[in-house]
């Protein structure tokens, strides 16, 4: 689809584009090429009935918290990926607008993460990007303390947490694994024009 919209922007020279999709990854995935498309100017997603522009809500959320559009729309593909999408675990009770506030609250922290998979840049993955995941995984659960130890967190939780055990953060194998699938996708993603 976005192979589409990039060539109708490149050669037919077309500023403005619908797509049509009811499936929040898609919704996402216009958020960040609004910012990331030279030449599209608008890009509207249909959603049921309703029409949603993409490009505004990129631009009134870049004005109130006062960053740039590209990295707001890189971090919230990022963490929306990270967090759970189609093909991508989700973190059990772990909402999207928990997670959205604590990328806003991070997002100079996340930077690293935001730019991995980039297109013309390497997909290797550098410490800086699992020390930024790990990070914001630690703040997920609001725990500060635990400078990116997932194991002294989930140890910390189970020994303090009555009740549910889907309720604690990953050891930091299982996280290692779910953040080489989050990247894998985040990669997809960024280069699917």
């Amino acid at each position: 689809m976005f192979a589409h919209i990039a060539y109708s922007v490149q050669h037919l020279h077309h500023k403005w584009a619908v797509v049509v999709a009811t499936d929040t990854d898609m919704i996402m995935m216009c958020i960040y090429y609004i910012t990331h498309m030279d030449g599209l100017q608008e890009l509207w997603v249909k959603k049921m009935y309703i029409y949603l522009p993409a490009h505004a809500i990129t631009d009134a959320l870049a004005v109130k918290y006062d960053v740039e559009s590209a990295d707001l729309s890189s971090m919230l593909l990022s963490t929306y990926i990270l967090t759970g999408c189609d093909t991508v675990s989700c973190l059990y009770r772990r909402g999207k607008k928990r997670t959205y506030k604590t990328a806003v609250d991070h997002l100079e922290d996340l930077l690293p993460l935001c730019r991995y998979g980039d297109p013309g840049e390497s997909l290797d993955v550098k410490e800086d990007v699992v020390t930024a995941a790990r990070q914001y995984m630690v703040s997920l659960y609001e725990r500060s303390d635990f400078s990116g130890n997932l194991d002294a967190l989930r140890a910390h939780l189970f020994g303090n947490i009555k009740g549910d055990m889907r309720c604690h953060s990953p050891t930091e194998d299982a996280f290692q694994l779910h953040l080489r699938r989050a990247l894998h996708q985040l990669a997809v993603c960024k280069r699917a024009h």
